[in-house]
């Protein structure tokens, strides 16, 4: 499924490039291609453990349109995966943190440079212009055991992985910037 999920985000990303900036046809060129992509159902323990679903390529399209993502400004993804939410981004001006090893090789195979931080406790030093993010959701169980995990950030406290990491990375968006953050619904403290 990772493999394949790769070679999809390529595909896509040559669909937006050949769309040249038309963005109704570069969306209905993913949906073709979202509905022909094998279906990618195969969840190991693992991959459930982090969490790993990834943005169906026209939402993330989308998202990317909404965020207004732009080549020639800096774009952060604290939690990349294969990069379908980078589809707009140019690998030169992206910071991107994906902390499993395989994924992060598929994106530096696509020309990313990566990091591989815990996206609750890492924001990169420089600021960006644009945050796009559908980080794991749900609680996380310290040690995978007992109570969840609480992460605090100034005067907010979640048990929420997703809340945590949005926190987190917008501590260094610009203060002009843009951001689109796909959350889980519920609410933290």
């Amino acid at each position: 499924d990772e493999a394949i999920e790769g070679g999809v985000v390529q595909a896509a990303r040559a669909i937006v490039a050949q769309a040249n900036g038309n963005h109704l046809t570069a969306f209905d060129d993913l949906r073709d291609l979202y509905d022909r992509q094998p279906n990618l159902l195969v969840k190991t323990s693992d991959s459930i453990r982090r969490q790993a679903y990834s943005t169906p390529l026209p939402i993330s399209y989308t998202a990317g349109v909404l965020a207004q993502v732009h080549p020639s400004q800096t774009t952060y993804e604290p939690t990349a995966g294969n990069g379908a939410l980078l589809l707009l981004a140019d690998p030169a001006n992206a910071i991107i943190n994906e902390i499993y090893e395989p994924r992060a090789a598929e994106l530096r195979s696509q020309g990313f440079d990566v990091t591989q931080h815990d996206a609750t406790q890492y924001s990169p030093s420089r600021p960006y212009d644009v945050l796009i993010a559908n980080p794991p959701f749900g609680t996380v169980q310290v040690d995978g055991v007992g109570p969840a995990q609480r992460w605090q950030h100034g005067p907010l406290n979640t048990n929420q992985i997703d809340h945590a990491i949005a926190l987190k990375a917008l501590e260094n968006l610009k203060p002009d910037g843009r951001a689109v953050l796909i959350l889980g619904g519920k609410l933290g403290d």
